[in-house]
């Protein structure tokens, strides 16, 4: 039946580019390993992916994630113990929940929820691992939430048949504080006005029309504009002006020139007169310039902070 499915779309995508296989999700994981030389590490991503996992699907743990990984930039003993804490918060909740729902299940009803947990588990193991960008893909562990929903909903209701010995009342008290915790996040979304310099989270608004728009303005007409973070630029570009992303999602030539670190050439060969992303997008197209260097002159800087504090960045390339 799976085969079924897919096979329309493995045609289309054999005919239209040689491939069945996206280039999208390889084209990411060079970004992320771009990134790992800045801030990123098995363990932090290990932090990260265990702490999401936790939080689907109604407890957003985002606070809890920043935290620890703060601490842990300073602190390596504080990354360990937070990914330690997480793996035993995981196997000691869910792990028993999963054998005691198969061994409550019939043989046919066993094998299709035992095919929902190893999907969840390898969606999240392969997120967490060849392309770590939880911060930005969580829609694509939606298998895993999946997982982790029926696991609770089913913890509840042991809790509650267990109502009277202690391991029944803990995991009623465990749910009952995620709920406060989910409606505590929930509060704050709806109190604050979210202003991008106020709210900064990656999966609350993000603000990228007003940088891009504000940018675009200064751009002559009839350039032609590449960027990593290319959408957007796209959208709102005027329609004498050209964009080209860079980050390879959408164009494998960009894919290959980024991993091989040769991006000057992709640019010279594309007339490329100016970049847009952000600041720290910049440095990276540098040192990945190649045989073909350029250098980038600041042309102007967004007014408003976009997710993580970073600002978009308008430079005109010269050779």
């Amino acid at each position: 039946m799976a085969a079924a499915v897919v096979t329309p779309w493995w045609g289309y995508c054999l005919s239209r580019f040689g491939t069945v296989v996206s280039d999208s999700g390889a084209a990411a994981r060079q970004v992320v390993h771009a990134y790992q030389g800045e801030f990123l590490s098995p363990l932090s991503e290990t932090l990260w992916a265990t702490w999401t996992i936790l939080g689907a699907p109604f407890v957003e743990l985002r606070f809890v994630r920043l935290s620890l990984y703060s601490l842990a930039e300073d602190a390596h003993a504080v990354r360990l113990i937070a990914c330690i804490a997480g793996a035993v918060l995981l196997l000691d909740l869910f792990v028993p929940t999963a054998i005691r729902i198969a061994r409550s299940l019939d043989a046919r009803q066993r094998s299709p929820f035992l095919v929902l947990v190893l999907h969840g588990a390898i969606i999240a193991a392969f997120y967490a691992y060849y392309v770590p960008v939880l911060w930005f893909f969580r829609r694509y562990t939606s298998p895993t939430a999946v997982v982790v929903t029926v696991l609770i909903s089913v913890g509840a209701a042991w809790g509650w048949d267990q109502r009277a010995r202690l391991t029944g009342r803990l995991a009623l008290m465990l749910l009952g504080a995620g709920i406060l915790t989910a409606l505590v996040g929930v509060e704050r979304r709806l109190a604050v006005y979210p202003r991008i310099a106020e709210d900064h989270a990656v999966d609350g608004a993000t603000g990228y029309r007003a940088p891009t728009v504000e940018l675009l303005a200064a751009i002559p007409p009839g350039s032609v504009v590449a960027g990593l973070q290319s959408g957007a630029t796209s959208y709102f570009a005027p329609e004498d002006v050209t964009v080209h992303n860079l980050d390879g999602v959408v164009d494998r030539a960009a894919a290959a020139a980024f991993k091989e670190g040769e991006l000057g050439a992709l640019l010279r060969e594309r007339n490329v007169t100016h970049f847009l992303d952000w600041e720290l997008q910049h440095d990276m197209l540098v040192e990945r310039a190649g045989t073909v260097p350029f250098t980038l002159e600041t042309v102007a800087t967004a007014s408003v902070e976009q997710q993580s504090y970073h600002r978009l960045q308008l430079s005109e390339v010269r050779w």
